[in-house]
């Protein structure tokens, strides 16, 4: 009985390996099939984002395939020659399952996909991948492959760039697939972080006073008010900054200085950026532009000075005070003559009527006014959350043309 129980455990184990294995190869067949399917159903080439979205509008058969499972089962396809790839004029990958070579007598544009072979090419294609995506995105998407690639490379320093890049490729990611990745879950982080959205209302009324009922409207009052802190704080620094690098020009210690006191100013727009993300909703990029070490120092000082942003975050730092100072009256005076016109008259009803009692002689409008005062400091503080929330989008778009590198340098 003792002699069996190895032998046993040793069969089990085996069974069991042999069935994961089968499960494996049954899922990478029925995914196969599937994608065959819908390819071949599909009017027109479908990209990898629409595959997966038709995966996921059926619920029959979204549910045992993963997305990140896709990619690798189309390129084994396109290998087999059950599917072609093809690449618009942006460089956007395309999948084609029916008769491509009728579509090449139409004149389609159809080629192989060229995998990158230096890093540079790789960030333009997956910028291009990234066409039409936020920014901030972009930023954050181009900095993280970046700083993947060359730090792989770095640690090859005797491999041929083409052949290392390629091999950094196959794990990391192609920039379709990268690009889908970052979409993915850009999607997903959005909507956890983004603020409940208000009731819709059918009436003007419901829509008006509906303000209140909005997260984000209070978010946006918080930072008028927080303004003035950080646009002083803002201003003195660029100020500080700037007139210390101008008199320290003609000294050697001028250069390192300007260039600390730049680099200390896109640490304050990152975190300005979260402050903006959090309370205006607008996204910001969470990474700097990847810059590389290996690049010369002096190269470095000229692209720095060539970037526009370098420019355009010092004009923010810089518009932020009379920015804040603006916001700041705009909110508390709103706040504070929307508050005593509600609260006022109350205190005077009470007082006519005997409930509280004030030293000296008090006039004021007829008591049948009240109520209509009161009304009109409701209606004022209504206003005064619309224009807060508006105020909030304004700013954030701001910040967003100012801070926000559209293009990295190549």
């Amino acid at each position: 009985m003792t002699s069996d129980t190895p032998v046993q455990a040793h069969v089990d184990e085996s069974l069991e390996l042999l069935t994961r294995k089968f499960q494996r190869e049954l899922s990478a067949g029925l995914t196969a099939l599937v994608l065959l399917a819908i390819l071949a159903d599909a009017e027109s080439d479908l990209y990898g984002y629409e595959i997966a979205r038709r995966l996921a509008g059926d619920q029959e058969v979204a549910g045992p395939f993963k997305l990140g499972a896709l990619y690798p089962v189309l390129r084994n396809l396109c290998a087999a020659g059950l599917l072609s790839l093809a690449r618009d004029m942006d460089r956007y990958p395309r999948f084609r399952g029916r008769d491509p070579e009728a579509r090449c007598r139409r004149g389609d544009p159809v080629m192989t996909a060229a995998a990158p072979l230096t890093v540079d090419q790789y960030l333009e294609a997956l910028r291009s991948a990234l066409r039409g995506a936020d920014p901030a995105l972009v930023q954050d998407a181009l900095f993280d492959a970046e700083e993947h690639l060359r730090a792989e490379l770095a640690q090859h320093p005797g491999t041929d760039e083409t052949s290392m890049l390629a091999k950094i490729v196959s794990s990391y990611g192609a920039p379709d697939e990268v690009a889908d990745a970052y979409r993915a879950n850009e999607a997903t982080i959005q909507k956890a972080l983004r603020t409940p959205a208000p009731r819709p209302h059918e009436s003007t009324l419901g829509r008006f006073f509906g303000v209140f009922l909005d997260p984000r409207a209070y978010l946006c009052l918080v930072y008028l008010l927080l303004s003035l802190v950080t646009g002083t704080a803002y201003f003195t620094f660029a100020t500080i900054g700037l007139s210390m690098s101008l008199g320290l020009a003609i000294l050697i210690v001028g250069v390192p200085f300007f260039l600390a006191f730049i680099g200390i100013a896109r640490v304050v727009a990152l975190a300005e950026g979260r402050i903006v993300e959090s309370l205006l909703g607008v996204r910001m990029p969470r990474r700097p532009p990847y810059r590389d070490a290996g690049t010369p120092f002096w190269r470095r000082v000229v692209e720095m000075l060539k970037d526009p942003r370098t420019w355009s975050t010092l004009l923010y730092l810089l518009l932020m005070l009379p920015l804040g100072l603006f916001y700041f009256v705009f909110a508390v005076v709103g706040l504070v003559i929307s508050i005593v016109t509600v609260i006022a008259p109350i205190f005077m009803l009470l007082y006519y009527a005997g409930v509280v009692e004030i030293d000296g002689v008090v006039s004021g409008p007829h008591p049948a006014l009240l109520p209509l005062i009161s009304i009109l400091g409701i209606l004022l503080l209504t206003i005064t959350m619309h224009f807060a929330r508006g105020l909030g989008h304004l700013h954030g778009q701001l910040a967003r043309t100012l801070l926000v590198q559209a293009r990295a340098p190549s």
